[in-house]
């Protein structure tokens, strides 16, 4: 994704993580907004609805104790738009 991209993901941290990570993303239009984890098989897992949230940058604690050690898609949605980064949970 560009710059100019209506959703950015700038940081999971830690990545990889134990018990909880810090997703922030920017999304550049006021929308409805949510969070999806996928397995690598594109199964959805875990899915947050972060609600109606305005332009700007946004930080968001993540925990699932149902999570296995793995590598999953962690997906930003922002009205039309989303972006995608790899999450690793390791043991």
């Amino acid at each position: 994704m560009t710059a100019s991209s209506p959703v950015i993901f700038e940081a999971i941290t830690p990545n990889p993580f134990f018990d909880r990570t810090t997703i922030s993303f920017k999304i550049s239009e006021n929308s409805y907004t949510s969070l999806s984890v996928y397995n690598m098989n594109g199964i959805l897992l875990d899915e947050k609805a972060y609600g109606y949230l305005q332009s700007g940058k946004y930080t968001f604690d993540y925990s699932n104790d149902q999570l296995k050690p793995g590598t999953y898609l962690c997906k930003i949605t922002s009205g039309k738009y989303w972006t995608a980064q790899r999450m690793i949970k390791g043991d």
